[in-house]
């Protein structure tokens, strides 16, 4: 899953080493807020994680991976679980 998150950002022109991980989207990379926001939804259909909440705290993409990272939850498939699949603790 995390070669094809690397590929998505490789696509949009963000590279995921060094410092540029760390980059804001807007000040530094230069991106308005439809490419960022076209940048989270496909990465919500790639992972199968809705990311709920404020985009705009989403700013760098080392914090949006992290984002993806704590909702993301792998299945024996390695296929994303959707929300009516998680289990719930009772």
């Amino acid at each position: 899953m995390l070669k094809a998150i690397i590929s998505l950002f490789g696509a949009y022109g963000i590279v995921l080493t060094g410092r540029k991980k760390h980059a804001h989207f807007h000040y530094q990379l230069g991106m308005d807020n439809i490419y960022v926001y076209g940048l989270i939804y496909e990465l919500e259909n790639l992972t199968g994680v809705a990311i709920e909440g404020d985009w705009d705290q989403l700013c760098t993409p080392a914090v949006l991976v992290q984002c993806l990272a704590e909702r993301y939850v792998p299945t024996p498939s390695g296929l994303p679980v959707s929300d009516d699949q998680v289990p719930v603790m009772v």
